[in-house]
């Protein structure tokens, strides 16, 4: 759920909100000194969001540039603030010609309004530090042979989609929720790009 910490809201100023505005409104939230992190939150359009930027207050009293570009333990916190610690959110690289920055040192996290964000198995990203998730072993023993034939086998790229769930139902006779297959189907399709490539 998209909460905003209004202890930290910036009453004053040009950017200036009340608790009225709910989850809208600018937050400067104090950090390790001399830094501030300052966030621009809003819930509008279909979208939760956060912008932000950590500024060096030293260095704003000495009239220097005291912008700096937040790192990701930071942009994790704020996202656990402005988030519920088990809520997704995403930082997002949009196409070239959909590129917009009007701030260089400010990131941004997003969450779709009631639309759940597509993620990969944890163990495709890494290893779990609290809890190693690996893939089932008949899974790596399918890709495996996949593999082997794709390499071996040119025709094979002309019917992989049936020989694909040929293989796994030959290995997984019981696969339910199409686990088995989503996972081998991403790994040939990513193959079979390389190999166009």
């Amino acid at each position: 759920m998209f909460h905003v910490p209004n202890e930290y809201r910036v009453l004053n100023g040009a950017l200036s909100s009340t608790n009225d505005d709910g989850n809208n409104g600018c937050f400067s939230i104090p950090f390790q000194s001399p830094y501030t992190v300052e966030v621009i939150a809003s819930d509008g359009e279909g979208w939760e969001h956060v912008s932000v930027h950590m500024v060096n207050q030293y260095l704003k009293t000495k009239g220097k540039p005291p912008f700096v570009i937040p790192p990701w333990e930071v942009m994790n916190i704020i996202k656990d603030i402005f988030w519920d610690k088990e809520d997704c959110a995403m930082q997002l690289h949009p196409p070239k010609n959909a590129y917009v920055n009007n701030h260089k040192y400010t990131l941004h996290l997003w969450k779709p309004i009631g639309v759940p964000i597509p993620r990969p198995q944890s163990w495709m990203v890494g290893v779990a530090v609290a809890d190693v998730v690996e893939p089932p072993s008949v899974y790596i023993t399918v890709l495996q042979g996949l593999t082997e034939q794709l390499n071996t086998n040119p025709l094979y790229y002309d019917s992989w989609e049936q020989s694909l769930e040929d293989t796994i139902h030959k290995h997984i006779p019981e696969d339910p929720d199409g686990i088995a297959i989503q996972i081998a189907n991403d790994f040939l399709q990513s193959f079979l790009h390389t190999k166009i490539q």
